[in-house]
């Protein structure tokens, strides 16, 4: 038993060096700080071009009882690969919880509870119109990302895990999206190391460090669209996008990447079990 869990162990470790993309982890502490401009992002690298292979549609359809019927509804979002069969989201797009429907006094949310619920399946979209089926290995509601692991194998370039304690207002990013218009990047800065709410006397009633503002604009469809940010030309991971801000004209908030990578190396720990389903991994090479 004990030879069992240190094997175990083992893999569990090397598949969090694998979802930092076979690349040196940037810790806490890092020697440089990430860029407020991209002037020293090489343009003859296409690195934008290789981060954004990575990114894919994904849609989730979920069947459920309406008293009689049995309608399908369905959320739309974005995911990035961390390895060829392994992907990273956010939760509300791969779980859903309501739906909207019209009445003649505007549109309503209902909730959908889990006994209701029939079947809920989530697919890569590819261009040519293919799909492949995918299933959530783990997800945390309330920071809002899951961890999807795929039925084949993907297309994968490897990159570098950011450190979100690194952050500073001003920051530039790059905002990988696709409002079903075709893949574009924008680009902006961190405008928030937090989300905060206000009480009703103006007082600071919550304050939320795992996620941070950025400006680039940021539209419906855009969940769980990856965030990189660049430190000495190169480019990292710092987060995925969650939810946005209407009346701010497209102010988007993202969850910081030390947040999720930090759950999901805990969840993988206390569950060696889970080992087994990410035998097939192996390195991967090009490392952006």
């Amino acid at each position: 038993m004990k030879k069992s869990s240190g094997i175990s162990l083992i893999v569990i470790l090397l598949f969090a060096v694998l979802l930092s993309g076979c690349s040196s982890f940037v810790g806490k502490g890092s020697f440089r700080p990430y860029e407020n401009s991209p002037i020293h992002m090489d343009p003859k690298k296409k690195e934008l071009d290789l981060i954004a292979s990575n990114v894919f549609r994904i849609q989730t359809s979920l069947k459920f009882k309406l008293g009689e019927f049995t309608p399908t509804v369905s959320a739309i979002g974005l995911a990035i690969s961390l390895d060829p069969y392994h992907l990273l989201t956010t939760r509300h797009v791969v779980k859903i919880k309501s739906f909207q429907m019209i009445t003649p006094l505007g549109p309503i949310e209902l909730q959908i509870p889990d006994d209701q619920k029939l079947e809920e399946e989530t697919s890569l979209l590819l261009d040519d119109g293919s799909r492949i089926k995918s299933h959530v290995v783990y997800s945390d509601e309330e920071k809002d990302f899951a961890l999807l692991k795929t039925e084949e194998k993907i297309h994968h370039i490897p990159f570098t895990i950011g450190n979100s304690d690194d952050f500073k207002i001003g920051d530039f990013v790059f905002l990988f999206g696709n409002f079903q218009t075709g893949l574009n990047i924008r680009t902006g800065y961190v405008t928030q190391l937090n989300f905060v709410r206000y009480g009703e006397r103006g007082e600071v009633s919550t304050t939320n460090e795992t996620l941070f503002g950025i400006s680039a604009v940021t539209v419906e469809g855009d969940s769980g669209a990856p965030i990189f940010l660049l430190r000495n030309g190169r480019f990292e991971l710092g987060g995925i996008v969650t939810f946005l801000v209407p009346q701010a004209r497209g102010l988007g908030f993202g969850v910081k990447i030390n947040f999720i990578m930090g759950q999901i190396s805990k969840y993988l720990r206390e569950k060696e079990n889970l080992s087994l389903l990410f035998s097939q991994i192996s390195p991967g090479h090009g490392r952006i």
